[in-house]
């Protein structure tokens, strides 16, 4: 049976007049077609039904660079791609390469882009912040200088000597980039320095500064001192003293009154200690007991460098006290 279009007319019920005429709106299932199978069947079966497969399409085979005396092919199964000199090229028909390059055998496919700029070469070409990467490391990598000892080969001397050849020796954890002895340059490649003719005669200290290429700064100092000595031993009671009497007692060179010291006396032996005026009065301790030691008298001592000064000498109160340890502060 053959199908009609409807078409409906919209009529006003009181005077019969046509208001509009519409189509009329189905759905898909409500639609047949002749075989007697509606919208939505059909739709399905196109959906589901597969086509004809079609033939195989021609492939493209990467080759790498190019070679000579190698077959290249470009045919409805391969189409060889190549690379050289940064282009990529398609064979364009079938060959064995011979040792040149032939252009005509060849389509460009992707072509080599002019150079850029030169990269970095070296860490302080390449930036990290508003610091090159070199910069970066030897911030990471930098320790100031710093100087690890200075030293001289004289340190105490007798008041009266005169020191004539004075040996400086120094070292650092790295080489400064300037070095200056007493604000004197001194090359940086050296580490010790020997004076001569110094002709030193009182307190003389030496000062060593470093600065490194960041005039980060380290600085020491050593020194020559002059002191008197201090002297103890055993002897007879004496009533009058000189500079020879002291210098038959053991010396020290020290520059205070402090001093532990063992002596033996003999019977009829005191113990003596002789010390520079100017360090002050000594206290004296002997076998766990204070005292025990008198001034016996002052005088104008000169020591064997020929240096004069007054000094106090001080006798033990018995004789006879054997192997005796003296404490004096």
């Amino acid at each position: 049976m053959a199908l009609s279009k409807v078409r409906v007319q919209l009529l006003n019920e009181k005077t019969g007049e046509v208001i509009e005429e519409v189509d009329v709106l189905t759905s898909p299932d409500s639609v047949l077609f002749a075989d007697g199978k509606t919208l939505t069947q059909v739709l399905k079966e196109i959906e589901t039904t597969p086509g004809e497969k079609g033939d195989k399409g021609t492939s493209l085979r990467t080759r790498g660079a190019w070679a000579p005396s190698t077959a290249y092919v470009a045919n409805q199964q391969y189409i060889d791609i190549v690379s050289k000199d940064g282009t990529a090229y398609a064979c364009k028909a079938s060959h064995t390469s011979t040792s040149t390059w032939d252009a005509s055998k060849w389509m460009v496919l992707v072509e080599r882009g002019p150079a850029g700029a030169p990269g970095a070469t070296t860490a302080d070409g390449v930036s990290y912040g508003n610091k090159s990467v070199k910069e970066v490391l030897d911030d990471l990598l930098y320790t100031a200088i710093q100087l690890t000892a200075f030293t001289n080969n004289v340190n105490t001397v007798e008041m009266g000597t005169t020191v004539n050849t004075v040996r400086l020796d120094w070292n650092y954890n790295k080489t400064p980039k300037t070095l200056t002895l007493d604000n004197a340059q001194v090359d940086v490649s050296t580490k010790t320095k020997t004076i001569e003719g110094a002709g030193i005669k009182t307190n003389k200290t030496y000062t060593l500064k470093a600065m490194d290429d960041r005039n980060a700064s380290s600085q020491k100092t050593t020194a020559i001192t002059f002191l008197n000595g201090i002297y103890w031993g055993v002897a007879a009671k004496k009533t009058s003293f000189d500079s020879a009497f002291v210098l038959t007692l053991t010396k020290g060179l020290q520059g205070s009154k402090a001093k532990t010291f063992t002596v033996n006396a003999g019977a009829g032996q005191h113990i003596y200690y002789a010390i520079p005026t100017r360090y002050g009065t000594p206290a004296f301790k002997v076998g766990g007991f204070d005292g025990g030691f008198s001034k016996a008298g002052t005088i104008q001592f000169t020591n064997a460098s020929g240096y004069t000064e007054s000094y106090d000498i001080w006798i033990s109160d018995n004789a006879g006290l054997g192997n005796t340890t003296v404490n004096v502060a």
